[in-house]
């Protein structure tokens, strides 16, 4: 009899919880600290860099989040924490095309575009720079940001990604 294939078990809850946790509060503070901190527009495309470049210098973190990034309940969350309010912020201002009923999908949409970077990148096919340009540019422009806009987002200074300053890593920030 063959052997069955090994599976992959998701990540338990609380080690989900926590690497989702610790992310959404390093991105955030990252971006708190740019002159973008305004613009939705602005920190969407920080955000999906931010995580891209993230898995270029932690490859465990990216090859987790490629692996489990939809499959884990909470890490699914964290697609919809900043990005999710940062997609609604920027409809609301008119600077992208999406209907309020399709911000979930739109997220999703958005989240499977950075993890499909993050695994070119942690897999040595992509650089995190070009990786997280194209996939920027790839967002914006099918949401029908105009492509000088999506360019310069894309190809604009990124700021550090600043490290967590809380010991207690199992507490949730994102109330989406």
């Amino acid at each position: 009899m063959p052997a069955r294939p090994a599976s992959r078990a998701v990540p338990s809850i609380n080690t989900s919880a926590q690497l989702s946790a610790e992310t959404y509060r390093r991105i955030h503070k990252s971006i708190a600290a740019t002159a973008s901190a305004d613009c939705p527009l602005s920190r969407l495309a920080i955000e999906i860099r931010l995580y891209i470049r993230r898995a270029h210098y932690d490859p465990t973190w990216g090859r987790f989040i490629y692996s489990f990034g939809f499959r884990a309940r909470v890490l699914q969350e964290l697609w919809h924490c900043d990005p999710g309010r940062d997609l609604s912020a920027a409809a609301s201002a008119g600077l992208i095309t999406v209907a309020p009923e399709r911000m979930r999908t739109t997220a999703s949409f958005v989240g499977g575009v950075v993890t499909a970077a993050i695994h070119l990148v942690v897999d040595g096919h992509d650089t995190w720079r070009s990786a997280g340009a194209e996939a920027v540019r790839f967002v914006l422009r099918s949401l029908g940001v105009p492509e000088v806009t999506a360019d310069r987002l894309a190809e604009g200074e990124l700021p550090p990604l600043l490290p967590d300053d809380r010991t207690e890593m199992g507490e949730r920030q994102c109330n989406s």
